[in-house]
Protein backbone atom coordinates (compact mmCIF):
# COMPACT_ATOMS: atom_id res chain seq x y z
CA UNK A 1 0.00 0.00 0.00
CA UNK A 2 1.16 3.24 -1.00
CA UNK A 3 0.72 6.41 1.11
CA UNK A 4 0.54 9.87 -0.52
CA UNK A 5 0.01 13.53 0.07
CA UNK A 6 -2.55 15.60 -2.18
CA UNK A 7 -3.59 18.91 -2.22
CA UNK A 8 -5.44 21.64 -3.81
CA UNK A 9 -4.11 24.22 -1.89
CA UNK A 10 -7.22 25.61 -1.06
CA UNK A 11 -7.29 29.83 0.12
CA UNK A 12 -8.01 29.41 3.90
CA UNK A 13 -9.76 32.66 5.64
CA UNK A 14 -7.44 34.65 7.18
CA UNK A 15 -4.00 33.73 5.27
CA UNK A 16 -2.13 35.17 2.66
CA UNK A 17 -1.10 33.35 -0.49
CA UNK A 18 2.10 33.44 1.39
CA UNK A 19 1.51 32.23 4.65
CA UNK A 20 -0.26 29.25 2.89
CA UNK A 21 2.55 28.31 0.69
CA UNK A 22 4.57 28.24 3.81
CA UNK A 23 1.92 26.05 5.71
CA UNK A 24 1.90 23.39 2.38
CA UNK A 25 5.80 23.15 2.70
CA UNK A 26 5.66 22.15 5.85
CA UNK A 27 3.18 19.10 5.43
CA UNK A 28 5.40 18.35 2.86
CA UNK A 29 8.00 18.08 5.06
CA UNK A 30 5.89 16.07 7.55
CA UNK A 31 4.80 13.67 5.07
CA UNK A 32 8.81 13.43 4.11
CA UNK A 33 9.83 12.80 7.56
CA UNK A 34 6.98 10.20 8.58
CA UNK A 35 7.61 7.77 5.01
CA UNK A 36 4.81 9.20 2.72
CA UNK A 37 5.40 7.59 -0.75
CA UNK A 38 4.43 10.81 -2.44
CA UNK A 39 3.29 13.83 -2.90
CA UNK A 40 0.79 15.21 -5.64
CA UNK A 41 -1.38 18.63 -6.54
CA UNK A 42 -3.89 19.89 -8.80
CA UNK A 43 -3.42 22.43 -12.05
CA UNK A 44 -6.46 24.57 -10.89
CA UNK A 45 -7.19 28.44 -12.79
CA UNK A 46 -8.78 31.39 -12.04
CA UNK A 47 -10.33 29.88 -8.71
CA UNK A 48 -9.52 32.19 -5.48
CA UNK A 49 -12.24 30.58 -4.04
CA UNK A 50 -11.17 26.78 -4.43
CA UNK A 51 -7.64 26.73 -5.40
CA UNK A 52 -4.34 28.62 -5.28
CA UNK A 53 -1.89 26.23 -7.22
CA UNK A 54 -1.57 26.52 -11.10
CA UNK A 55 1.53 25.90 -11.30
CA UNK A 56 2.40 22.28 -10.72
CA UNK A 57 6.04 22.74 -11.97
CA UNK A 58 6.37 25.14 -9.09
CA UNK A 59 4.83 22.70 -6.61
CA UNK A 60 6.94 20.23 -7.84
CA UNK A 61 10.53 22.24 -7.62
CA UNK A 62 9.39 24.11 -4.35
CA UNK A 63 8.14 20.86 -2.43
CA UNK A 64 11.72 18.72 -4.07
CA UNK A 65 13.99 21.03 -2.29
CA UNK A 66 12.51 20.91 0.92
CA UNK A 67 12.51 17.45 1.38
CA UNK A 68 14.21 13.95 0.54
CA UNK A 69 12.70 11.49 0.11
CA UNK A 70 9.06 11.97 -1.61
CA UNK A 71 8.33 11.06 -4.85
CA UNK A 72 6.51 14.81 -6.24
CA UNK A 73 4.80 15.40 -8.79
CA UNK A 74 1.39 16.80 -10.53
CA UNK A 75 -1.60 15.03 -10.93
CA UNK A 76 -1.77 16.91 -13.24
CA UNK A 77 -0.61 18.67 -15.91
CA UNK A 78 -3.28 19.98 -18.59
CA UNK A 79 -1.19 19.64 -22.12
CA UNK A 80 -3.44 21.74 -23.91
CA UNK A 81 -2.93 24.60 -22.12
CA UNK A 82 1.09 24.54 -22.64
CA UNK A 83 3.45 24.66 -25.49
CA UNK A 84 4.82 21.23 -25.38
CA UNK A 85 8.09 22.16 -25.91
CA UNK A 86 8.10 23.97 -23.15
CA UNK A 87 6.69 21.36 -20.71
CA UNK A 88 8.80 19.19 -22.14
CA UNK A 89 11.96 21.19 -20.81
CA UNK A 90 10.30 22.04 -17.37
CA UNK A 91 9.75 18.55 -17.09
CA UNK A 92 13.40 17.02 -17.59
CA UNK A 93 14.83 20.26 -15.87
CA UNK A 94 12.64 19.27 -12.88
CA UNK A 95 13.71 16.00 -12.77
CA UNK A 96 17.06 16.44 -12.56
CA UNK A 97 16.60 19.11 -9.66
CA UNK A 98 14.91 16.15 -7.74
CA UNK A 99 17.30 13.64 -8.46
CA UNK A 100 14.77 11.39 -10.36
CA UNK A 101 11.87 11.54 -7.96
CA UNK A 102 9.07 13.16 -10.40
CA UNK A 103 6.27 11.51 -11.00
CA UNK A 104 4.24 12.86 -14.19
CA UNK A 105 0.42 13.34 -14.10
CA UNK A 106 -1.36 14.29 -17.11
CA UNK A 107 -5.17 15.58 -16.92
CA UNK A 108 -7.55 16.65 -19.89
CA UNK A 109 -8.68 19.58 -17.52
CA UNK A 110 -12.50 19.44 -15.80
CA UNK A 111 -13.82 23.17 -16.08
CA UNK A 112 -14.23 24.73 -18.90
CA UNK A 113 -13.16 28.20 -17.08
CA UNK A 114 -9.97 27.09 -17.16
CA UNK A 115 -9.46 27.60 -20.98
CA UNK A 116 -11.12 30.55 -22.35
CA UNK A 117 -8.64 33.12 -20.56
CA UNK A 118 -5.96 31.12 -22.66
CA UNK A 119 -7.78 30.96 -26.08
CA UNK A 120 -8.30 27.21 -25.87
CA UNK A 121 -11.16 24.85 -26.46
CA UNK A 122 -12.36 22.80 -23.39
CA UNK A 123 -14.61 20.49 -25.90
CA UNK A 124 -11.23 19.19 -27.69
CA UNK A 125 -8.77 18.83 -24.32
CA UNK A 126 -8.67 14.93 -24.13
CA UNK A 127 -6.87 14.77 -27.87
CA UNK A 128 -4.06 17.12 -27.01
CA UNK A 129 -3.48 15.15 -23.47
CA UNK A 130 -3.16 11.82 -24.93
CA UNK A 131 -1.07 13.36 -28.27
CA UNK A 132 1.39 14.63 -25.42
CA UNK A 133 2.28 11.10 -24.58
CA UNK A 134 3.65 9.97 -27.87
CA UNK A 135 5.17 13.72 -27.50
CA UNK A 136 6.99 13.48 -24.68
CA UNK A 137 7.84 9.87 -25.46
CA UNK A 138 9.56 11.33 -28.31
CA UNK A 139 11.08 14.33 -27.12
CA UNK A 140 13.10 12.25 -23.98
CA UNK A 141 14.77 9.98 -26.98
CA UNK A 142 18.47 9.68 -26.65
CA UNK A 143 18.98 10.59 -29.53
CA UNK A 144 19.12 14.73 -30.52
CA UNK A 145 17.18 16.78 -32.39
CA UNK A 146 13.66 15.52 -32.44
CA UNK A 147 11.20 16.31 -34.31
CA UNK A 148 7.64 15.57 -34.08
CA UNK A 149 4.47 15.73 -36.42
CA UNK A 150 1.17 15.45 -34.76
CA UNK A 151 -2.49 16.47 -34.52
CA UNK A 152 -2.18 19.24 -32.17
CA UNK A 153 1.57 19.66 -31.68
CA UNK A 154 4.41 20.16 -34.39
CA UNK A 155 7.97 20.76 -33.72
CA UNK A 156 11.10 20.69 -36.01
CA UNK A 157 14.40 19.81 -34.74
CA UNK A 158 14.72 20.51 -31.09
CA UNK A 159 18.05 19.68 -29.46
CA UNK A 160 17.04 19.45 -25.78
CA UNK A 161 19.86 20.56 -23.38
CA UNK A 162 19.12 18.54 -20.64
CA UNK A 163 16.88 15.13 -20.80
CA UNK A 164 15.55 13.64 -17.51
CA UNK A 165 17.08 11.93 -14.45
CA UNK A 166 14.92 8.92 -14.48
CA UNK A 167 14.97 7.20 -18.64
CA UNK A 168 13.42 7.28 -20.48
CA UNK A 169 11.08 9.95 -18.59
CA UNK A 170 9.66 10.01 -15.24
CA UNK A 171 6.15 7.67 -14.37
CA UNK A 172 3.44 8.76 -16.27
CA UNK A 173 -0.14 9.17 -14.56
CA UNK A 174 -3.25 9.63 -15.84
CA UNK A 175 -6.37 9.21 -13.40
CA UNK A 176 -9.72 8.15 -15.20
CA UNK A 177 -12.53 6.50 -15.39
CA UNK A 178 -13.34 6.83 -19.55
CA UNK A 179 -12.81 3.30 -20.93
CA UNK A 180 -11.02 4.77 -23.94
CA UNK A 181 -8.27 6.76 -21.89
CA UNK A 182 -8.16 3.44 -19.61
CA UNK A 183 -7.50 1.50 -22.57
CA UNK A 184 -5.20 3.96 -24.19
CA UNK A 185 -3.47 3.84 -20.53
CA UNK A 186 -2.84 0.34 -20.89
CA UNK A 187 -1.80 0.41 -24.15
CA UNK A 188 1.24 3.11 -23.27
CA UNK A 189 1.98 1.84 -20.25
CA UNK A 190 0.69 5.10 -17.85
CA UNK A 191 -0.80 4.37 -14.15
CA UNK A 192 -4.12 5.22 -13.51
CA UNK A 193 -4.42 2.99 -9.86
CA UNK A 194 -5.33 5.19 -6.95
CA UNK A 195 -3.28 5.61 -3.72
CA UNK A 196 -4.99 5.31 -0.60
CA UNK A 197 -5.07 9.66 -0.24
CA UNK A 198 -4.81 11.82 2.71
CA UNK A 199 -6.47 15.36 1.61
CA UNK A 200 -4.61 17.76 3.23
CA UNK A 201 -5.33 21.15 3.65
Amino acid sequence: MKFSYFSHVWAKPGMTPHDRYEQLWRELELCDQVGFDHAFCVEHHFRPDESWMSSPSLFTTGGGVRTKYLRIGPMGYIPALYDPLRLVEEIAIIDQMLGGRMELGLVPGVNPAYFEPFGGGHENRKSPTMEFVSYLKTAFCEEQPFSFDGINFKTKNANLSVLPKQTPHPPLWMQSRDPETLEFCSKMGINTGYFLVFLIN
